[in-house]
């Protein structure tokens, strides 16, 4: 980790060394996160698992994360970041050791929520701390790098998976462990974040409008991810397209999503995080009207591609609105990222559920038309607000 943490440093001054420690962190929550996929067939294969079974292993990581977000944000706000980050990787390190040695569902699934309540408690905690170090102006690139740090774990965590199915879930598990009380340690070398002023609680946070912007926009991004991770693997099955295909396109999708987002950062610091979004939501409109379109699997990889910046352009300017936002509401940044992890969570989960249920019910076409309506609607309402009172950058 020395030669990021330098690279960093030098790129961005002092906040180099927390910058290089939080995009690590994110890293390693996300390859958690993405790691239960192929070990799925493993674990229903052993323990005789029902599809039902398997999908609530599925959903635990999800469900832990929803738990936990609130309780991290008010966490961050009286305790401080980095002990809640701390705690945070604490659970992830101890539940993982859990999961590596479990044979029982009932263990595996509650191994699962504790991993996605350190999750929530690591990122709330750890974007919290970065932004409390970085100035206004410089926030959205510096967010924009460790959001790319989340999705190059996103892109690990499939083949963490695929190992420890090679392997042994022991062996692999109790390295993810090591991994998260070395970040532990790293933390102790990385000075605390100034100290919060004092702020309000959940029920003034909730209330607080000025949030409500960068909570739409996370809103928006989490329904269309949640529609395109159930209807695109399932039209690139249908095209003749395997596991490999659907992996590499994501994977890509992913790669370009993760190089956008620091360029995606700074364009938000120079103009404001609305351009972005508006240009994302207007990006997200098109894609939904082409993705039902194509009889060519190269022609859907490379729309999957197209889609990256698309997420990035509403992702890191909704990271920076929600940021921005609680501190000119004077609330602890904890509260901003709590609601940006219980929205993610909350979304993604509606945005799968409902497009399946609506492709199901007529076609991939009329769920993707539901989603184009909707970023659409967002699309209108940011222009007029554009026009009536332009959003604070």
């Amino acid at each position: 980790m020395t030669r990021p943490a330098a690279g960093l440093a030098g790129r961005f001054g002092g906040g180099g060394r927390l910058l290089a420690f939080i995009a690590a962190v994110v890293f390693v929550d996300s390859a958690l996160f993405g790691v239960i996929t192929p070990l799925l067939p493993f674990y229903s294969d052993e323990l005789g698992l029902s599809k039902t079974a398997a999908g609530v292993l599925v959903a635990a990581f999800p469900a832990g994360v929803l738990a936990g977000a609130f309780p991290a944000g008010a966490a961050v706000a009286r305790f401080g970041a980095k002990p809640t980050t701390i705690a945070g990787l604490a659970a992830f390190a101890a539940s993982s050791l859990v999961f590596g040695f479990a044979n029982d569902i009932v263990l595996l699934d509650a191994a699962r929520f504790v991993q996605g309540a350190g999750s929530a408690a690591s990122w709330t905690a750890g974007l919290a701390w970065l932004v409390r170090e970085t100035p206004p102006e410089r926030r959205g690139v510096r967010l924009g790098t460790a959001f790319s740090g989340a999705l190059a774990g996103s892109l690990l965590g499939p083949a963490i998976g695929a190992a420890a199915r090679g392997i042994d879930p022991a062996i692999v598990f109790s390295l993810a462990a090591a991994a998260g009380v070395g970040l532990i340690v790293w933390s102790l070398h990385v000075p605390a974040p100034a100290a919060a002023r004092d702020a309000a609680g959940w029920a003034a946070a909730l209330r607080e409008r000025e949030l409500l912007p960068g909570a739409a926009v996370i809103l928006m991004v989490g329904l269309l991810f949640g529609v395109v991770e159930v209807l695109v693997p399932l039209r690139f099955d249908a095209l003749g397209g395997g596991g490999a295909v659907i992996g590499a396109a994501f994977a890509l999708a992913s790669i370009a999503e993760g190089v956008s987002g620091p360029l995606i950062g700074r364009f938000s610091d120079r103009v404001g995080p609305l351009r972005p979004v508006q240009a994302s939501l207007l990006g997200g409109i098109v894609l939904a009207l082409l993705l039902p379109v194509p009889e060519s699997i190269v022609l859907l990889v490379l729309l999957c591609v197209v889609l990256g910046p698309v997420e990035g352009g509403m992702f890191v300017p909704g990271m920076k609105l929600l940021a921005d936002g609680a501190e000119r509401a004077q609330l602890d940044q904890g509260y901003a990222f709590a609601i940006f992890n219980f929205t993610w969570a909350m979304t993604t989960a509606a945005g799968s559920a409902g497009g399946g249920a609506l492709a199901d019910a007529t076609s991939d076409a009329v769920a993707y038309a539901a989603i184009a309506a909707v970023l659409a609607l967002a699309l209108i309402a940011s222009l007029r607000a554009s026009y009536a009172r332009p959003l604070p950058s």
